[in-house]
């Protein structure tokens, strides 16, 4: 198949530049021609004004560019931050438990790995929102618990881990962690 396809391929070049030797030597001779001497024109002066106008938009259109590449970049490594953001004792030696993010990114961020794990003691999960996705900003109540002090727990999204134990509730009443 390649052969075929090569030995076509050579048999029409072949075949043009024979076409193009036979045209050649039919042609006439050609004719004299006289150029007389002309003035050559000088031309226009340099417009300098225009080249600084082009490279000015040029440096602009760099500078935009990696600006944007800039800000893509450092969207992609800003990371949520997760948080406490509410310590209230309930009175009966239990505490209200507010748990938070800030997403400093301005995208929907849905996690692959989103638990609340007790490690020790026990929790009460009074409040999760239902959808597990990150939105852009803060949100001071993504969950809230009731713990007491023999609780350890800990928040995992992703790679991220808060962890919060219960024998430091006491010391942080009213306190964002």
């Amino acid at each position: 198949m390649v052969r075929k396809l090569l030995l076509s391929i050579l048999m029409t070049i072949f075949l043009v530049s024979s076409i193009s030797n036979v045209r050649a030597e039919d042609s006439p001779p050609p004719t004299e021609v006289v150029v007389e001497e002309e003035e050559t024109p000088e031309a226009a002066p340099p417009q300098e004004k225009s080249n600084y106008l082009l490279m000015g938009i040029m440096v602009a259109m760099g500078i935009f560019l990696v600006g944007g590449i800039y800000k893509n970049y450092m969207d992609k490594n800003k990371k949520i931050k997760l948080s406490i953001t509410g310590i209230d004792p309930n009175g009966d030696g239990s505490y209200m438990i507010k748990w938070g993010y800030d997403n400093p990114t301005n995208k929907n961020i849905t996690p692959e790995k989103f638990e609340l794990n007790v490690t020790k003691g026990s929790a009460i999960l009074l409040k999760q929102n239902e959808d597990k996705e990150i939105k852009p900003g803060k949100n001071d109540e993504v969950m809230v618990t009731v713990v007491n002090q023999d609780t350890l727990l800990e928040w995992v999204v992703d790679d991220q881990k808060l962890v919060l134990d219960g024998k430091d509730l006491e010391n942080r009443k009213g306190e964002t962690l």
